[in-house]
């Protein structure tokens, strides 16, 4: 069978990995990740490696490194083979006959990147959500019905140990990098049969490692560069000396979606289907920060019976928004694979229906309209996470006109203005609530003067809360007060 070019570049790697030795190698490259994530992000570059590639050549270890091999790495071994694949994938991503390349780059980048560049999930106001979603809020689906029919274990049982861990992770270093049972032993809720049933929920032993990660690295050789780390579904390796976590940002991203994932992943999208409704109450909330005259679907329904709506509306002065809420991720096929064919067949139900149905509710009101007003009309598409689609007018152009045009051919698009559309994941929503909080027509302002702005192709910015540089890392204060709450109850079942 012929070889490939990628897998004849990339014998160089093997034939030195086959010379490690695993436990030697890992502890190394988990040690050097460890640093990494404990350092400013723009030290990144000066080290000469980066997270990304630290975890992709620990899967390549896992698969031809052994045990029997005797010959320890070294820092060289790891510089030599980085150098070796930074080498191997100088045209990685750039395809140039493929439409709009650089936004499908930078997309698959994005994806493999941003997740890894410092504590992007888990602060007091994503875990403050985690919580009103999760536990607060009434939904037709019983989550904690479900989580103990799969595991014997309750919603907080299992949001507990996650957090624990996620807690006790701080604590750990280069040098002491081992998670044990121990940390659990003075808590509360202290349950051996639970606490077993969790690290199997989080770890895998070597062969099941091994497993994964040959998967992995028999898929499409040239993408691997740019595909998330197989280890984001189990971050844990089981060792003899106790829990070794390859990554805590891979940790972090785990607490954070596993709540969203595991019911996703067990429950044939009944968890997805019914727990929307959930999410968009949650939404709701959020924009009744900026002003209580937020307008459901309802609205919508009395007068445009007949036709698809969007989920709200917020009309200030001459301004109006329409929000669709999705509560989806985007599938990993199209985040290390976004071609135009595979966006529009994957994304059908979902993004391209919502902005479908924002365009139709934006046209029936002008239909209706007798003010003579001219309204300047936003469109923002909420999703749970982060999809790193790209600004309105890149997502249009890449793909969107084509698959409404295609699905929808005589849908009006008179009042429709990609510039004015917007892909928002729920925690972005909660930043822009924070910041105009009871102000909308500051809000309304800015989204105005971000469109003017994007009219300069320097200005427009890949992802929306690069549009608030200085707020994203704030605490958003409706949802900081559920995580210290949550906080303080468990610390208090801690000191026994």
């Amino acid at each position: 069978m012929a070889i490939s070019e990628e897998y004849r570049k990339f014998k160089p790697i093997r034939n030195r990995l086959r010379k490690l030795n695993i436990d030697s190698i890992l502890f190394l490259i988990i040690g050097k990740v460890y640093h990494l994530e404990k350092s400013p992000i723009e030290e990144m570059p000066r080290s000469g490696m980066t997270t990304w590639e630290l975890l992709l050549l620990l899967k390549w270890s896992i698969v031809f490194s052994s045990k029997e091999t005797k010959r320890l790495a070294t820092d060289k071994d790891i510089r030599d083979l980085l150098i070796l694949n930074q080498s191997m994938n100088t045209d990685l991503g750039f395809d140039k006959s493929v439409k709009n390349q650089i936004i499908k780059f930078m997309r698959r980048a994005a994806f493999q990147q941003f997740w890894l560049q410092g504590n992007q999930f888990l602060n007091k106001s994503s875990i403050g959500r985690l919580i009103e979603l999760y536990f607060k809020m009434d939904s037709k689906f019983d989550l904690n019905s479900f989580f103990i029919s799969e595991i014997s274990m309750t919603t907080k049982d299992v949001f507990d140990h996650l957090f624990i861990v996620w807690f006790f992770l701080e604590s750990l270093n280069e040098e002491n990098p081992y998670l044990n049972k121990g940390f659990f032993l003075n808590w509360n809720g202290y349950d051996e049969n639970k606490l077993n049933t969790f690290l199997s929920l989080i770890s895998i032993n070597y062969d099941e490692a091994y497993d994964i990660s040959n998967k992995s690295f028999n898929r499409n050789l040239k993408l691997q560069n740019v595909e998330r780390s197989p280890f984001k579904d189990r971050p844990f390796l089981r060792t003899d000396k106790g829990l070794l976590c390859v990554s805590r940002n891979i940790y972090s991203y785990f607490m954070y979606d596993f709540l969203y994932s595991f019911p996703s992943l067990k429950s044939n999208g009944n968890f997805n289907r019914i727990f929307s409704d959930t999410f968009e109450d949650y939404v709701f909330n959020a924009l009744n920060e900026i002003t209580k005259n937020v307008k459901r679907d309802n609205f919508f329904k009395e007068l445009f019976k007949d036709s698809k709506n969007a989920d709200f509306l917020i009309v200030e002065a001459h301004y109006r928004l329409i929000i669709e809420c999705k509560f989806i991720k985007l599938k990993e096929i199209l985040q290390i694979n976004p071609l135009d064919d595979l966006l529009k067949e994957r994304l059908d139900k979902d993004i391209i229906k919502g902005v479908v149905q924002s365009i139709i509710s934006l046209n029936n009101l002008e239909d209706i309209n007798t003010s003579g007003c001219r309204f300047d009309n936003f469109i923002f598409v909420v999703t749970y996470s982060e999809l790193f689609l790209g600004n309105g007018r890149s997502v249009w152009d890449e793909f969107l006109y084509d698959a409404v045009r295609s699905s929808y051919p005589d849908l009006k698009l008179d009042h429709f203005n990609p510039d004015c559309l917007f892909f928002v994941p729920i925690d972005d929503l909660d930043i822009l609530c924070s910041i105009f909080k009871d102000k909308p027509m500051e809000m309304f302002e800015k989204l105005a003067s971000i469109v003017e702005d994007n009219k300069k192709p320097e200005n427009l910015k890949f992802v929306f809360n690069q549009y608030f540089p200085n707020e994203s890392n704030k605490n958003r204060d409706r949802l900081v007060t559920n995580f210290e709450e949550y906080f303080n109850a468990l610390l208090s079942e801690m000191n026994r």
